[in-house]
């Protein structure tokens, strides 16, 4: 039935109702004299209103059914709550989210009693996009509730005055109150950390709810984070049937597992990772032939061979889609006995890997590629530390002798290949990332910049380089494939950042109607030469699509790509591990098993890959929140100290600084005392009622720190007011 309603609205430029989509399907012969009946009608009726519920179709006021491309400014999709209480409508990634404002009805104003709808993160909603701007987001209404998912919350125990354990949820976006099982409190203290499972709703926004799993306590080492990952359902616990799975595998490979795979032992091959790096799955080797050829050869841990399509193991995988990295805490995929055992590509050891060997001139033009099965040794182990001392400072640490000369000439051919790329338009915007260091009890004890050297550039660079041949054999032979894609920056995006980056006073030449990768490497050569580049290229970043998996390849803008999928990871990612098994299975399959295959797995794609697409976004969340918690811990420590950084970004209440280990702080406009202050329309500016006095994004401002809450992520900073020669404070413009 689902079928024949979308074939009928598929076919009309509006809206139908009921009857008149049972009548067309009656003309079309969709419906057959014999079913049509009543009780037909009553069935496409519960059908219709099943698919309005699911967000297949949006129901109009007059009670027609249209399907939602047709509605240019309706969509369906998730609610997101910002940290500070913002309400975001998600899009797809070719939209721009929409800022939720609570609308009010004339019946509303007149009864005051009556209370906003509440919404929560996670949401399932209709939301129309209005004809309205809020600094850099259009606004956006919320139509419909259609699902409202309420998943296992994480938070404190709280105990009050009478001796009763009173949940509070970490996430202060919730919106509800849980009233627990008594049952299910015994033996809890205050202070403990737990997941509760919500039960009915007992009235308004207050649930019933029961404790199903204790954390531990909330000063106990690791538990923080581990909070954290259950309230982005990141699971840390594998079921039995996998373990018991990982249990059975070798831990080392056999003679026969060695059958039918090239030998490639006799290259010189290593690996280069963090220095706190577990789990080993991409090795490289290089060499330059007889004729001049440079051989890049890429040695792929073959997970695959050991995790069986439908194992325990395979759905667990499946289910998580990714390791997860907070904070120097590893919250993997597998189990450790496979990420950093069998699998893990070992210094010293043979392991069974998937070789990906390309072929290229002394320009970086690629001339050929071969992809076969392999096992190798790893001769080292190596850091992207004394990788980088080799081929940035000349310096050679002790254990890397033999290796330093063909280092340096990995680092050589990685440059040529990504002056190709660059002149193909890819795109680097040169974005650091804080790294969180911690002590032997988890305590965040300093926060530094990670900035990249060239060790990880090369290594980046020819991961690329795999992932696109491995992509490009999949399409060229119509095989399934978990494609990453990344669509180009929408016109509205780019004026809306070109906007912004105008009012701040830079010039700018961009031609937003003609977007190409050659277009963004354009703005970032101009924004460059400014100390505020770092600020501006975020902005730019954000101004960019979001890269996801799809079943449909469409090319990768920020890479300059035409074809690319995930395929280095397959410890860590479980795209690479999927594209990984499907090129295996299409290699060793007979052309009835291929053509078999490719139709069994064209089903189940799409949805394979928008799970994936949703855990990576969990992980990105994850991370982000933990970050954000150790910083603010990190920052208690420094109550009263000052430092330096750049606005990064401007509210209805005041400005973010960022400094440079890229923690970002808050200032309260009411902690500047020498004016009333707002915000201009566009949220770029923060401008003195009286003095005309400005802060602006990309200003250079000295701040000291008021306060900070590990408890509730949060920095706040004041600024540190300059002195003239006169002792007078310095007055901006």
């Amino acid at each position: 039935m689902k079928e024949k309603i979308l074939e009928i609205l598929n076919s009309v430029d509006r809206s139908y109702d009921t009857l008149e989509i049972y009548n067309s399907m009656v003309e079309r012969g969709l419906i057959s004299k014999e079913e049509d009946s009543p009780e037909m009608l009553s069935e496409l009726t519960k059908e219709l209103e099943k698919m309005q519920s699911q967000g297949d179709i949006y129901k109009t006021n007059k009670d027609k059914y249209i399907l939602f491309e047709k509605c240019k400014d309706v969509f369906v999709g998730y609610i997101h709550v910002s940290d500070r209480g913002k309400i975001f409508f998600v899009t797809p990634p070719e939209e721009e989210d929409l800022l939720i404002k609570p609308v009010v009805s004339d019946d509303k104003k007149k009864n005051k009693k009556d209370k906003d709808e509440v919404y929560i993160d996670g949401d399932y909603v209709v939301c129309e996009r209005l004809k309205l701007r809020e600094g850099n987001h259009f606004l956006g209404r919320v139509i419909r509730l259609l699902k409202r998912d309420l998943k296992n919350p994480v938070g404190t125990i709280s105990v009050d005055h009478e001796g009763k354990c009173v949940f509070v949820p970490d996430d202060r976006k919730l919106g509800i109150e849980i009233k627990l099982d008594e049952s299910t409190t015994k033996n809890l203290v205050d202070g403990y950390k737990v997941i509760v499972s919500i039960g009915d709703q007992i009235s308004g926004n207050l649930y019933s709810g029961a404790v199903i799993k204790v954390l531990g306590h909330k000063d106990d080492p690791g538990v923080d984070i581990l909070s954290i990952a259950a309230t982005h359902n990141i699971k840390t616990e594998f079921s039995k049937e996998a373990l018991e799975e990982a249990a059975k595998l070798p831990t080392e490979v056999r003679e026969s597992d060695k059958e039918g795979r090239v030998d490639c032992t006799k290259f010189v091959t290593f690996t280069i990772d963090g220095k706190d790096s577990k789990d080993f799955d991409d090795a490289i080797s290089y060499f330059i032939d007889d004729n001049g050829y440079f051989h890049l050869i890429g040695q792929i841990a073959d997970v695959a061979h050991y995790v069986p399509a439908g194992s325990a193991l395979d759905r667990e995988a499946y289910e998580r889609a990714t390791s997860n990295y907070l904070a120097g805490t590893v919250v993997p995929m597998f189990p450790h006995s496979i990420s950093n055992g069998i699998c893990s590509l070992n210094e010293g050891v043979v392991r069974l890997t998937e070789t990906s060997e390309i072929i290229y001139d002394q320009t970086g033009k690629r001339i050929d590629y071969n992809l076969y099965p392999s096992f190798i040794v790893s001769k080292k182990r190596m850091t992207y530390d004394d990788a980088n001392k080799v081929i940035m400072e000349g310096i050679i640490p002790s254990g890397y002798e033999e290796f330093s000369d063909i280092l340096v000439a990995m680092n050589n051919f990685a440059k040529i290949i990504q002056k190709r790329r660059n002149q193909k338009g890819s795109l680097d915007f040169q974005i650091g990332e804080r790294k969180i260091i911690q002590d032997e009890t988890g305590r965040a004890i300093d926060v530094v910049a990670d900035q990249r050297g060239d060790a990880e550039k090369m290594i980046e660079t020819f991961m690329v380089e795999i992932n696109e041949v491995r992509a490009e054999y999949a399409e060229h032979n119509n095989i399934p494939f978990q494609y990453r894609v990344h669509e180009a920056p929408t016109e509205e995006k780019t004026n809306a950042f070109t906007s912004m980056v105008h009012s701040l006073g830079y010039p700018l030449k961009v031609n937003v109607q003609n977007l190409s990768p050659r277009t963004v490497q354009s703005i970032i050569k101009q924004l460059e030469k400014y100390d505020e580049f770092l600020i501006l290229s975020q902005y730019l970043l954000r101004s960019m699509q979001k890269a996801i998996y799809s079943d449909t390849n469409i090319g990768h803008f920020g890479l300059a790509s035409k074809c690319y999928g995930h395929t280095t990871s397959p410890i860590r990612r479980y795209p690479d591990l999927f594209n990984q098994r499907v090129i295996k299975d299409y290699r060793n399959a007979t052309d009835a098993e291929k053509y078999s295959t490719i139709k069994k797995l064209a089903n189940i794609l799409p949805q394979m890959t928008e799970h994936c697409s949703q855990k990576e976004q969990d992980s990105v969340y994850a991370e982000r929140d933990v970050d954000a918690m150790k910083s603010a811990e990190y920052m208690e420590q420094h109550i009263g100290e000052e430092y330096e950084g750049y606005i990064s970004s401007v509210t209805n209440h005041g400005f973010f600084v960022q400094l440079a280990n890229y923690i970002d702080g808050f200032v309260n406009v009411c902690s500047l005392k020498d004016d009333r202050y707002f915000a201009t329309g566009d949220l770029v500016k923060i401008i003195g009622q009286n003095t005309g006095r400005t802060f602006k994004i990309g200003d250079k401002v000295r701040v000291r720190v008021l306060g900070a809450s590990k408890q509730l992520s949060a920095i706040d900073f004041e600024i540190v007011e300059e002195r003239d020669k006169d002792g007078n404070n310095k007055q901006r413009s």
